[in-house]
Order: C-alpha cells, then structure tokens, then sequence
C-alpha cells in the first residue's frame, strides 16, 4: 500500500492518531476474500476489536473508540459489530491500492525488460563465443594447411639443391600448395637436367637469377664446362663481396 499524495488535503491529517489508525486499517484489512475465525471477510475488511486495536496501535481504548468512531462519521470505513469483534470495511481500500497496482506493474515491466535486456546479452554473447568459435575452427584448418616439407619421399636425388629451392620459394612466397604439384616439379627437374647434378643446380641458378618461379633448360648445356664455370662464379661473386667493403 502506498499514500496518495492528497491524502494531506483529508480533514483529519493533522491529527497524527486519526492518520495512524487509517494506515493500520488499511495495512490489516484482506488483500483478497479470505476466511478469518470462520468468518467470510471480503478484499478490504478486517476482523478486530477494540482491545486488539490497542495492543497494535499504541493507543488506549478510549483512543480507540474515539477514532473508529470519526472514521465512521467521515466515511472512511464501516463498522458491523457483534457481541465478540467488530467487522470494519475500509470504504476506499480499491483506490488506496491502485497506485500500489501501478507500481507493481511498473516494476513489472521493469523486471521484463531487464530480463529482455538480459536474453539480449546472453544472445550478442552467444554470437560472440560462436564468432570466436569459427575464428579459432579456420585458424585450425590454416593450422593444418599443407606442408611441402613433411613428405619429401619423392625426392631420390640432389635433396640439398631441391631444399635450397623450396627455401626460395618461400622467400619469394610462391610455395606448391599440394604434395602433387611440388612432385611434379621435382619430377620436371629431373627430366630437364637428365639426372645431371650440376645442370640440375645450374637450372637452379638461373630461375634464382631471373626471379622465377619455376625451370627451363639451359641451352647449349655443357656438362664439362659447369662445374669449373660454377666455381669461377663464386670466386667473382666472393671478390665483388670484397671489393664493396673494402
């Protein structure tokens, strides 16, 4: 129950007995129909007597009987009395908890749309976890992408040069992306230089030269000339080296 803010324009709210029996009436009378002593009490009515209504209030009987009696006259309740208790109706009980009606439903209201703001939480949160979810699966499955160096079975000859070729690749960021395109060019390797090792590593030399991704035969190729040309090179190369820091 809460107190209409009018209820300072009542007649009687100087008077602090009158308002403090009103409120007590109203917080004991029935919320709803209800049985009390084997009596059938309605929404708004209480089953008391005037000796009770002094050990709960603090008033005396004689203030008692005095403001039961002005509450009568001003029409805020009704009394049926018998020979035991007195039966007293709040006349206004209805209009006294509207507003508490109100408020019950406001909270109401407020509870559901915390709830509804809750579930909405709860659901970005599941989005979220599942966002992460997939984030983390494709991460694996590039995790568990293919590996041209976990299988090199297929590599029968010169594997030094063909290492140094797939690090290459790797500088360069053209790595085969399938077991069956790195055999392939293995294979291609090997048919161009003839099973040659210095043509093979001579093969090699030029794709590093022309930034290739890939082999071509060399014309011309003499097989007796490479191996003295070869280090010739890396003489050249060895002294140009010193030159630039000297």
């Amino acid at each position: 129950m809460f107190l209409p803010r009018d209820i300072r324009k009542w007649g009687w709210y100087k008077d602090s007995k009158m308002v403090h029996m009103l409120i007590h009436l109203m917080l004991e009378a029935q919320y709803q129909d209800n049985d009390c002593r084997g009596i059938k009490l309605k929404r708004g009515q209480l089953l008391t007597g005037r000796k009770q209504l002094s050990e709960e209030t603090g008033l005396t009987e004689r203030e008692v009987r005095t403001t039961i009696k002005r509450l009568a006259n001003d029409q805020q309740i009704t009394i049926k009395t018998t020979n035991k208790f007195s039966i007293i109706t709040v006349c206004n009980y209805d209009s006294w908890q509207s507003l508490q009606n109100t408020n019950d439903q406001q909270t109401t209201n407020r509870i559901t749309t915390v709830d509804q703001q809750n579930d909405h939480i709860q659901i970005n949160n599941k989005e979220i976890e599942e966002e992460k979810d997939t984030k983390v699966s494709k991460k694996k499955t590039k995790d568990k992408s293919f590996n041209v160096r976990e299988d090199l079975s297929y590599v029968d000859c010169f594997s030094d040069l063909w290492n140094e070729w797939l690090d290459y690749k790797d500088e360069i960021k053209k790595q085969y992306k399938t077991q069956r395109g790195a055999k392939s060019s293995f294979t291609q390797l090997k048919n161009l230089s003839g099973g040659d090792y210095f043509k093979a590593k001579a093969i090699l030399e030029q794709s590093y030269r022309k930034s290739w991704d890939g082999f071509y035969d060399i014309k011309d190729w003499d097989s007796n000339n490479y191996p003295s040309l070869f280090s010739q090179q890396v003489q050249e190369s060895q002294e140009s080296k010193k030159i630039e820091w000297e």
